[in-house]
C-alpha cells in the first residue's frame, strides 16, 4: 500500500522528468543568489553563462520554477509576527473576514491540529503591537476567537531545497531518516546572528513610496524587469534601475529569495508548522545546519524569545509519522524540548504582499479605530445571522 502511494507522489511531480544534477543545484543556489544575476549564479553552478541562463530559460517557460524576493520586514519598519489561532470552526469565515481587515496580514490559512482554526502571518508597524493584540483580545470577547497564542519574530532563515535525498537515476524520493538524526547530533551549530534591540529605529532605513512599491512587485516576482515597474509607476526604467541598485540592493532590504516548487505533489502531500523549542541555543543551530539540502523545509523562522523556532515542513503524507519519530528521538537526546504542529488547509489559503498603500508621507499608517470599527461591524453582522440560525 505505501508504494503505491509512493509511486503516485513520483509520478505527478512533472518537473522531475527533466531534473538532472545541474538543474537541481540551480534550483538550490536560488535561494541564496539574486536570481537576476546569472553571471554570480553561473559562478556559483561553475557552469558558463549561456548554459545557465538556457536552463533558467527552460525552467521559467515550462512553468516549473517561480522565483519570489523575501523582504527584510524589520529594515523597512514594520515587525513580523506569527499567529495560532483557535477559533469557533462554525465561525472560521467571518474570522476570517475580520482578520483582513487589518491590512497587515501576510498570509492567512485554516489549520487543525493543537489549534483549530487560523494560521496567521503578519507584519505590523513597529509601535504598534499593543494595539494589534488589543484588536486580537477583542475577537476573543466576541467569541470568533477561543484562544491564541502570538509569536513575535526575529529573523527568518531560508533553506535551500536540497535534492541530496533524490536519486536521479529512478526519478524518486528517499528519505534517510535514520541519517538525519545521526547529522543533527553531529553537525556545527549554524552560527545564528538575531537582529539585537530590534525595536531601535536605527534598523529602519528611510525610504519612499517607489521603493515600498519595487519591493511589492518584487515580492510576487524575482524576475519582474525594471520596463514593467517603470509602467505600472509612470517613471522611466532608468529610475527604477537607480531605486532598485542604490536603495534596495544597497541597504541590503531583501532577506533572500524562494523558487516556489512542490518536491512533491500536493494531493498526496502536506504544508505543516512545527513550533519547537530546543535545550539551547547550540541545539537549534544544529538543527538549522541538519535542514540544509533536505527537500521538507524551507525556512526557519526564530522567535525573539528563547530557544524556539518555526519551521515549515511539507512532506507526503506517507511520511508525517517518520518525521515525528525523528523528533521525539531528539527529544530523548535532548536536542528538541517540546514541539507541537499544525496542518494548513491549503486549499483554503489566502496571501497578499506588503502593504504599500499604507505606506504615506514615509510612514506606514495604522489605523487602528478605523479597524476596530470595520470589525464590529462584521462581528454585529455574523452575531445577527447566529441568532437567525437559532431560531
Amino acid at each position: 500500500m505505501v508504494k503505491v502511494k509512493e509511486k503516485r507522489y513520483i509520478e505527478e511531480t512533472t518537473y522531475l522528468s527533466i531534473l538532472n544534477e545541474n538543474i537541481a543545484r540551480l534550483i538550490s543556489i536560488l535561494t541564496i543568489v539574486n536570481p537576476r544575476n546569472v553571471s554570480e549564479i553561473a559562478r556559483a553552478l561553475g557552469l558558463s553563462t549561456s548554459l545557465t541562463h538556457y536552463y533558467i530559460k527552460k525552467l521559467k517557460k515550462r512553468g516549473f520554477v517561480n522565483v519570489v524576493s523575501k523582504i527584510d520586514d524589520v529594515k523597512i519598519g514594520l515587525r513580523p509576527v506569527r499567529i495560532f489561532i483557535n477559533a469557533n470552526l462554525s465561525l472560521r469565515k467571518w474570522l476570517l473576514d475580520a482578520l483582513c481587515q487589518i491590512p497587515y496580514w501576510r498570509y492567512l490559512s485554516y489549520c487543525i491540529g493543537k489549534f483549530n482554526g487560523i494560521y496567521g502571518q503578519f507584519s505590523i508597524p513597529f509601535g504598534k503591537e499593543i494595539e494589534f493584540q488589543s484588536i486580537l483580545d477583542e475577537l476573543i470577547d466576541t467569541g470568533l476567537i477561543e484562544n491564541y497564542e502570538l509569536y513575535w519574530v526575529n529573523r527568518v532563515i531560508y533553506i535551500p531545497r536540497g535534492f541530496h535525498w533524490f536519486n536521479f537515476k529512478s526519478k524518486e524520493w528517499i528519505f534517510r531518516w535514520n541519517d538525519w538524526i545521526k547529522e543533527v547530533y553531529e553537525s556545527n551549530p549554524y552560527l545564528v546572528n538575531l537582529v539585537k534591540n530590534i525595536n531601535n529605529s536605527n534598523n529602519w532605513v528611510t525610504l519612499d513610496k517607489y521603493d515600498i512599491y519595487i519591493l511589492k512587485e518584487l515580492e510576487k516576482d524575482a524576475y519582474v524587469s525594471f520596463n514593467e515597474i517603470a509602467k505600472k509607476l509612470n517613471l522611466t526604467a532608468p529610475a527604477v534601475r537607480y531605486h532598485y541598485y542604490h536603495h534596495i540592493i544597497r541597504y541590503k532590504l531583501l532577506s533572500g529569495f524562494r523558487p516556489v516548487i512542490f518536491p512533491y505533489p500536493l494531493s498526496s502531500s502536506d504544508m505543516h508548522l512545527f513550533k519547537i523549542s530546543f535545550y539551547d541555543a547550540s541545539c537549534l543551530g544544529k538543527f538549522i545546519t541538519s535542514l540544509q539540502n533536505k527537500p521538507f523545509a524551507s525556512s526557519v523562522t526564530l522567535i525573539s524569545r528563547g530557544n524556539d523556532a518555526i519551521v515549515d515542513v511539507y512532506l507526503p503524507k506517507v511520511e508525517f509519522l517518520n518525521f515525528i519519530n525523528v523528533l521525539m528521538k531528539l527529544i530523548d537526546r535532548e536536542i528538541v524540548k517540546d514541539f507541537f504542529y499544525v496542518t494548513l488547509l491549503l486549499g483554503t489559503y489566502k496571501r497578499q504582499t506588503i502593504p504599500y498603500e499604507q505606506f504615506v508621507d514615509g510612514k506606514w499608517q495604522f489605523e487602528y479605530e478605523k479597524y476596530r470599527r470595520t470589525i464590529a461591524e462584521i462581528c454585529k453582522k455574523c452575531e445577527k445571522v447566529r441568532v437567525h440560525q437559532y431560531y
